[in-house]
């Protein structure tokens, strides 16, 4: 970004500062949600974990035993069915910020499109001033100049 000249306003100023506001947010945003998914992946593998070493705890005492304790294995399955459940929900929820995630991703780039755009055409309107402002300097020197000619002569 270059430095305006004195004088300069650009009529897309308030579009611009807008897009700022908005790419800001979705920045924010995406911070936001790489955070929950970083913690409801932590939730997840938990889940995993808990399911896996009460699978093997099962695997492991029906392995010792002869006998079949109906009422333990039935609380053993309950709990397993309720770990995958709960995994389940974690994963769809991690699913649902993933998607989240790559939507806001999308309308990020889809913005910042858009606000370098608006910079381009800013910058753009900058140069055009400025060289008005260089023409008319330029014009000015002229007639000084001439005057000044003209000035001598009539003495």
């Amino acid at each position: 970004m270059q430095r305006e000249p004195r004088g300069f306003q650009y009529g897309l100023e308030p579009l611009r500062r807008k897009s700022d506001w908005e790419l800001q947010e979705l920045r924010q945003t995406l911070a936001r949600l790489n955070t929950e998914i970083a913690a409801q992946t932590q939730t997840v593998q938990q889940y995993e974990d808990r399911l896996s070493v009460a699978t093997k705890d099962i695997a492991r005492q029906q392995g010792k035993s002869q006998i079949i304790h109906i009422d333990k294995q039935f609380i053993a399955h309950t709990y397993i069915a309720h770990q995958m459940q709960l995994l389940a929900l974690a994963r769809k929820a991690l699913t649902q910020l993933e998607t989240n995630r790559d939507q806001t991703i999308q309308n990020l780039h889809r913005l910042q499109k858009f606000a370098d755009g608006l910079e381009e055409h800013r910058e753009e309107e900058v140069k055009d001033y400025t060289q008005v402002l260089e023409k008319v300097s330029i014009a000015e020197a002229d007639d000084a100049w001439l005057r000044g000619i003209h000035w001598k002569a009539a003495q």
